[in-house]
């Protein structure tokens, strides 16, 4: 750990900018900039704790700095899983915490005819796991390939859960994350017997 915390600060000392997470590093997914370090340093963005209130025209923060006149402010909060115009009973939500077998099928249908595509959070590109999400579900759709009992799945879902929770701190932000999507690809492989002609 001591040498990825040296390489990381390397070229931009986090602790400086005081943005160094209070969390272990790995415990959360990276955002990777190169031209923060200059913008904070020429003043372009300037670091805050915080909010802990709003005034007539600004917020205040946790430190009792204040900024007024504000036009705007944006609440970057990430976003909620949900599927409204599906009956909770076949797929359900709860705290961002959605049941997929691989990421994909809902478990609690008694024939596999919906795949939730995308619903996953990899440190790489999410399109090449959706290409091969969409043929597996394909292949299931037509019957080339089944899925293992609703108890398998099950089991399944809850040692990914349990993986997150060990790994990640706990945050809505971890639940559909995908440590090594290379790893995953080749598992879903597996899974599937899916071969590339």
């Amino acid at each position: 750990m001591y040498v990825f915390n040296k390489m990381v600060n390397n070229r931009f000392d986090h602790e400086v900018f005081v943005l160094r997470p209070q969390h272990p590093i790995g415990s959360q997914h990276p955002m990777v900039n190169d031209d923060l370090p200059h913008r904070i340093i020429t003043g372009g963005v300037v670091i805050k704790p915080n909010v802990t209130s709003f005034n007539k025209t600004g917020v205040v923060f946790e430190d009792g700095t204040q900024v007024n006149d504000l036009d705007v402010v944006i609440f970057c909060t990430g976003y909620k899983i949900g599927f409204k115009f599906i009956d909770h009973s076949i797929l359900p939500v709860s705290d961002n915490k959605v049941e997929l077998y691989k990421y994909l099928f809902p478990p609690n249908l008694a024939k596999p005819t919906l795949a939730v595509l995308g619903c996953i959070q990899p440190l790489g590109a999410i399109f090449p796991i959706s290409e091969l999400q969409a043929r597996w579900a394909t292949r299931v759709f037509c019957g080339k390939t089944s899925l293992p009992p609703k108890s398998i799945m099950m089991d399944d879902i809850e040692k990914k859960r349990k993986a997150m929770q060990e790994r990640y701190y706990a945050s809505k932000r971890h639940t559909i994350q995908v440590r090594l999507q290379v790893l995953y690809i080749k598992q879903y492989w597996y899974e599937t017997t899916f071969i590339v002609h």
